[in-house]
């Protein structure tokens, strides 16, 4: 139409005498600024019908096909949006605690386990007294470091002489009963503070991931998740975790620098009020002495 525009009425139209000029005044056109009357004056037909059709294809097609567009992909987007299961849902920070709880429940049970067992098996000789070194040499071949060895034997060496007799064995004993107990009953309240659900109805309504990290043929129980899904929460709380500890860092920063804007500002007020306070003593006093008649004709008699 630009081209149009100035083949056709370049020599007659002022707006069309150049193509950056026809650009311009169709630009106009669609904002509503035009001269209807020059170009009828250029031609009386060519002139309406170059105007009426380049108004009926811009406005009722080209514009509405672009509205058009815009409107489904808006729709499609919003769909998408709602469909869209939820990254973080409420239901997922619970379970998120519940397995975190539950794991490390369960790998304290396992580690007095292994204690317990180490203590039965570590007096090699049988004598009843259990040496340091069967001590040390059978909780090593379980994997406990050196400082974790020394600390539960020397907890337990009442007098110290590296030899645990068979009273000091009985009570690391029944310590390790005690706290074995205890996890069991922690264990048995957070399984009692969540809905057990009967095993059928986990086998046939459970996620599908948890039927593929299990056996065949078996299905975890409702308050028990799989390592496929207690990883990807633990990845998420990680996440979670070191974004809001960026968040607190970025907060401590801007109060430490509001705090030192207080200060600054503290002060340039002060000085500011010294400097006025100053001043206005130094304009009192030159007031005093031009006002004061006696002043004045003290000053002329020194001056004379």
């Amino acid at each position: 139409y630009a081209q149009l525009g100035y083949l056709t009425f370049g020599v007659q139209v002022e707006s069309f005498r150049a193509l950056q000029y026809s650009i311009y005044t169709l630009f106009l056109i669609i904002l509503g600024i035009f001269d209807f009357q020059s170009l009828q004056q250029a031609h009386r037909v060519l002139g309406p019908l170059f105007f009426l059709t380049y108004v009926f294809f811009v406005f009722f097609v080209l514009l509405n096909m672009f509205l058009a567009i815009i409107n489904d992909t808006y729709i499609e987007v919003k769909a998408e949006l709602r469909n869209k299961k939820n990254e973080f849902e409420i239901s997922d920070f619970v379970k998120r605690g519940y397995a975190k709880m539950r794991e490390r429940l369960t790998v304290k049970r396992d580690r007095i386990a292994d204690i317990r067992k180490a203590l039965s098996l570590a007096d090699l000789n049988r004598d009843k007294i259990l040496e340091f070194d069967e001590w040390r040499l059978e909780m090593k071949s379980r994997g406990y470091a050196e400082e974790e060895i020394e600390t539960i034997f020397a907890k337990y060496d009442f007098n110290g002489d590296r030899i645990l007799d068979e009273n000091e064995q009985r009570a690391l004993r029944n310590d390790l009963l005690r706290q074995n107990d205890a996890v069991l009953r922690e264990i048995d309240q957070l399984n009692l503070s969540n809905n057990i659900v009967p095993k059928d109805e986990q086998c046939t309504s459970g996620d599908p991931r948890r039927k593929a990290s299990t056996a065949p043929g078996k299905c975890l129980p409702a308050n028990e998740v799989s390592m496929e899904e207690y990883q990807d929460l633990a990845k998420r709380l990680d996440s979670m975790e070191a974004s809001v500890g960026v968040v607190l860092t970025k907060i401590d920063n801007v109060s430490s620098k509001l705090d030192t804007y207080e200060k600054v500002k503290g002060n340039n007020g002060k000085d500011k009020k010294h400097n006025r306070t100053s001043d206005a003593a130094i304009d009192s006093r030159e007031n005093y002495e031009f006002s004061d008649p006696i002043h004045l004709s003290n000053k002329r008699d020194f001056n004379s």
